[in-house]
């Protein structure tokens, strides 16, 4: 109120400025981005984290903590923050059908996102690899297998079949009889000659010797 004569001062002080220094660890960005930043004393920042693919935001260190994100920090003095950045992984289940060997072996087995896993089946003797069962449906060995989530893999493994092929020489029957069979690997086959009348039998001849 101007009712005589005055005099006022406006008096101003020098605002504090902080600094926020960023930083990632891992495979992401942060922003605000990874050089010093310069703010007021009471400025409130908005901090966020974005991961590259494959990867997954966890936490964030320095003089910020917890896993809220985006978050904001409040500049009361320097600040230093970091966001860490850890791989996303998932699990891959093989297992075995039959009787043979899987490389990595049958379990359960824990990778990163985007790994590449070489999947190789080895039968046991007398067996054989016939396919793969589950995510890969393939009869390719060996084989890759991409990790981009949970997965579960088979080897099957068939038992080896062979041909016995049976025929005869001069007059006479067989068991089994002429023709060609099919066996498992391994099975024991029981052969016997019945001549004809007036004939005898003489020998084995081929893959079976001897009288």
């Amino acid at each position: 109120i101007i009712d005589a004569d005055k005099a006022i001062t406006a008096v101003f002080v020098q605002r504090n400025v902080f600094t926020l220094y960023t930083s990632t660890n891992g495979r992401g960005s942060i922003t605000p981005k990874p050089v010093a930043h310069d703010y007021y004393e009471g400025e409130s920042v908005e901090v966020s984290a974005t991961p590259d693919a494959h990867w997954r935001f966890d936490h964030w260190q320095g003089d910020l903590s917890g896993t809220e994100n985006p978050t904001t920090i409040a500049m009361s003095s320097d600040k230093t923050v970091t966001a860490v950045f850890v791989p996303i992984q998932y699990q891959a289940s093989i297992a075995v059908q039959g009787q043979g060997q899987v490389t990595p072996p049958a379990g359960i087995h824990t990778y990163s996102s985007g790994d590449i896993v070489t999947l190789t089946a080895t039968p046991e003797s007398g067996w054989a690899f016939e396919r793969w069962e589950g995510a890969i449906t393939d009869t390719q060995n060996p084989v890759d297998l991409l990790i981009d989530e949970d997965k579960s893999v088979t080897a099957v493994f068939v038992q080896g079949q062979y041909e016995l092929e049976v025929s005869i020489i001069g007059d006479g029957t067989v068991s089994p009889s002429a023709g060609t069979h099919t066996y498992l690997s391994g099975t024991n086959v029981a052969l016997s000659a019945v001549p004809a009348t007036n004939w005898r039998f003489s020998q084995w001849q081929g893959s079976l010797t001897g009288s």
